[in-house]
This record gives structure tokens, sequence and C-alpha cells, in this order.
């Protein structure tokens, strides 16, 4: 049940499901917004290892659901000029 809500999850921010080492890692057994699911869901985004704003996207997800986890807060930022003169 716990990997099912998990996997929705990475659903919703657009990653790929929980493979059989990265659900070994989880510890919670109840599915709630918490501190502690979401830290556990970043540390396996974080493994991963992309380059992806996928655990701002976690941060946001959690933020709609009601529980400020921090983070997410910023606007996408680039360094990239448009219609600047090179």
């Amino acid at each position: 049940m716990v990997r099912d809500w998990i996997n929705k999850i990475m659903g919703i921010i657009e990653e790929s499901s929980l493979t059989d080492s990265e659900f070994a890692t989880v510890q919670s057994t109840t599915i709630e917004y918490t501190q502690k699911t979401f830290d556990e869901i970043a540390l396996i985004l974080d493994s991963r290892g992309s380059i992806s704003d996928s655990r701002k996207r976690l941060a946001f997800l959690y933020k709609a659901k009601g529980f400020n986890v921090g983070g997410g807060d910023d606007l996408a930022v680039s360094n990239i000029w448009i219609g600047s003169v090179l």
C-alpha cells in the first residue's frame, strides 16, 4: 500500500516508479504527508542523480496538500537572456 502511494506521488511529479531496491529504503508504514515521508522520497530522488526539478515539484505537491516542508518557493532561474547581444 505504501509503495502504491509513493508510486502515485512519483507519477504526479513525473518520475518513474520505485525500484525494489529503492522501496527497500522506505521505512514509512503509513500513508500520510509528513516530513518523514517527504525526506524519504526526496532521498530517493537525490539518489537517482537526475538533473531535474523533481525535488522542487515534490515540495510543491506537499505544499498543495497543506504541508509545508520548505523549498519549492523560488521561481525557475535561467542564465539565458532571450534577445540579448552575444
